[in-house]
């Protein structure tokens, strides 16, 4: 969470992370008919406990900038439909119990549309995915691939009641999209340590100029921000200090201030993927 309580799109995106990686085995789960077989993977396999996700409000916010491309924003706002149905199954197994009736039939039917090819999930993570959309919503990246897989899981789980796991063509498209997440999010990661890298450099060592120490922020303003101290070690101090302002600044960017928890997304998503290769093996 933020410093103010607030669960943040970086918050949610870890969750649906520890969501895609309950452990499922290669016979399957074999759980009770009806609506309750939703009921027990929202409330048995996804998590022990209720966990707080956020609002489709909050991930407004998670886009870089206010002049990222329109297409983009409204790929945010009809995944959001999406990401809303998941929410409300999730709050509601917790909340109440689910009635049975046509609930099972409707779920199935928003499920295989939300993993269409054509679905505004799919064409959210799509967008995300292109070289100049890469960086600008990485947080939502992580947050759409993750609810992608959890949904697959459900997919896997529904379809493997009554069978072996690996029996199930659905597990080679789950394991196929996970090695497809990895990899593109780790790419991004490498492209925004560049980012990092970059911007760094622009500010130069210090250096001494008629008994002053001085540095230069080349990237600060239209011809850069010179500091100037009159001794080196509060020089070589305020350069730090400026250093890790920067690197703070572009954390907030790029990942919502919480790189750690990018990293342990990708570990999560690291860890399923081998669950179920050895699966196939076993």
């Amino acid at each position: 969470m933020s410093n103010d309580g607030v669960v943040t799109t970086m918050d949610s995106a870890l969750t649906m992370a520890e969501f895609c990686s309950f452990a499922l085995g290669p016979e399957g789960l074999i759980i009770a008919g009806g609506i309750s077989i939703v009921h027990s993977i929202f409330k048995q396999n996804l998590s022990s406990h209720k966990k707080a996700i956020s609002t489709s409000e909050i991930l407004d916010k998670a886009l870089v900038s206010e002049l990222v491309a329109q297409d983009l924003r409204n790929g945010l706002a009809a995944f959001k439909t999406t990401y809303d149905w998941f929410i409300e199954y999730y709050n509601s197994s917790w909340d109440k119990e689910l009635d049975d009736s046509e609930e099972l039939k409707n779920f199935k039917v928003n499920l295989n549309v939300s993993l269409g090819p054509n679905s505004p999930l799919t064409h959210f993570i799509n967008l995300l995915e292109q070289s100049h959309y890469q960086l600008a919503g990485f947080s939502l990246f992580l947050l759409a691939a993750g609810q992608h897989i959890v949904l697959l899981k459900i997919d896997l789980i529904l379809r493997s009641s009554n069978k072996k796991v690996v029996e199930i063509p659905a597990l080679h498209i789950l394991i196929d999209k996970l090695t497809e997440y990895i990899n593109k999010a780790n790419e991004t990661i490498n492209k925004i340590n560049q980012k990092v890298s970059d911007r760094k450099d622009k500010v130069t060592k210090v250096t001494s100029h008629n008994g002053q120490y001085s540095f230069l922020d080349q990237g600060e303003g239209v011809k850069g921000t010179e500091y100037k101290y009159s001794d080196k070690d509060s020089a070589k101090i305020a350069r730090e200090a400026v250093l890790e302002k920067l690197e703070g600044q572009l954390n907030v960017q790029y990942y919502g201030g919480n790189p750690y928890k990018a990293l342990k997304i990708i570990k999560e998503w690291e860890n399923t993927k081998q669950e179920y290769q050895e699966y196939m093996n076993s």
